[in-house]
């Protein structure tokens, strides 16, 4: 602060956090951002495992070539991530193996393919959970 005695920081985010839905990730965030300025915390691990497998919409949709689709996990399980055109071909496996509970987030890198409407699909343990639609634009 001008004047002061103590150095100070300023956290900016590029968006407004309450359009953050999820508990846990609001809970992630805000652990982040305090320990950015100095505050000594830590967030259990327990309070922000996930109690339901989600599959959240990419970002930014649509896109000009890379996106990422983010989804949370309720235990640890194998998991699948899979692209598909919209004739029902998959035209890319994004992951495929173990993962522990919790958020995570696959990068998408549509450059190699062309434009057009695309859909993502979230195994758990081969078991399809849920899907969502995406847009590459070129």
């Amino acid at each position: 602060a001008p004047n002061g005695s103590v150095p100070g920081k300023i956290m900016v985010m590029g968006f407004p956090f309450e359009t953050i839905t999820s508990v846990a990730a609001k809970e992630e965030v805000a652990g982040y951002i305090l320990r950015f300025m100095g505050y000594d915390v830590s967030v259990d691990r327990q309070s922000i495992i996930p109690r339901t497998t989600e599959l959240f919409q990419n970002y930014p949709n649509p896109f000009n070539p890379v996106t990422r689709i983010p989804y949370v996990i309720a235990a640890d399980a194998y998991v699948e991530l899979d692209i598909f055109n919209l004739r029902g071909e998959r035209v890319l496996q994004l992951t495929a193996g173990r993962q522990s509970a919790g958020r995570h987030e696959v990068i998408f890198d549509g450059t190699n393919l062309a434009s057009g409407v695309y859909v993502y699909r979230l195994s758990i343990d081969g078991q399809s959970v849920k899907a969502g639609k995406m847009a590459l634009t070129k």
